[in-house]
């Protein structure tokens, strides 16, 4: 994955984690989105550039963003991959634990990997051989809108001259649905939230999540 004009005019490569306000972010900062590549993705193609560039992302809790991701798989996703997925495991029929049950299940059994929106966090930014973090920075989705100044901020740093595109982080791609309609939390299981956080058991630690 070679880095765009963008992330070269720039001299920052955001990584884009699903559900975590990436779409907000990269329109606010560049004036467009960017897929869900990896840091590994770039940084193998970019190796000479990698170091001199200031590269970020944005995490979320992960019961938060699995949640978020449910919803929003639930009312089917904007790509026609999302609504696939959707239509194949009956998010708008089944319950929310039975999901659990048989997602995470064929996940450890090795029946199918991971959608996109389901790899844990950890995994967008790591080294694939080696394991360490290959980004410059982690922001959090939590305090985001207060970040957003800092991380132009940060991006200055390495090149004065540039300038967002929006001055305040601009509100893109909020899952919409009818609040009568949306799982919540409380609806799920003590069981299964276990499930949850064990599966992402690694981003609570690397992101200082409890």
């Amino acid at each position: 994955m070679k880095l765009s004009k963008n992330f070269k005019d720039s001299q920052s490569v955001f990584v884009h984690i699903p559900k975590a306000a990436g779409n907000s972010l990269a329109i606010g900062l560049y004036g467009l989105s960017f897929g869900h590549h990896t840091a590994y993705d770039y940084y193998r193609n970019n190796k000479k550039e990698w170091e001199k560039v200031f590269s970020f992302t944005v995490v979320r809790n992960p019961l938060d963003r699995f949640l978020s991701t449910y919803n929003f798989l639930k009312i089917g996703g904007v790509s026609k991959f999302d609504k696939r997925f959707s239509q194949k495991h009956r998010l708008k029929t089944i319950n929310v634990n039975t999901f659990i049950d048989k997602f995470f299940n064929n996940i450890r059994f090795k029946i199918y990997k991971p959608y996109i929106h389901f790899i844990p966090q950890n995994q967008f930014i790591i080294h694939k051989k080696y394991k360490y973090s290959l980004i410059t920075k982690v922001y959090k989705f939590e305090s985001l809108e207060d970040s957003y100044k800092n991380i132009v901020r940060d991006i200055r740093l390495i090149n004065p001259k540039f300038i967002p595109l929006h001055d305040d982080l601009p509100k893109i791609n909020k899952t919409k649905i009818v609040f009568s309609e949306k799982t919540s939390i409380d609806e799920i299981s003590d069981e299964n939230i276990k499930r949850i956080k064990n599966y992402y058991y690694e981003d609570y630690q690397m992101f200082g999540y409890i």
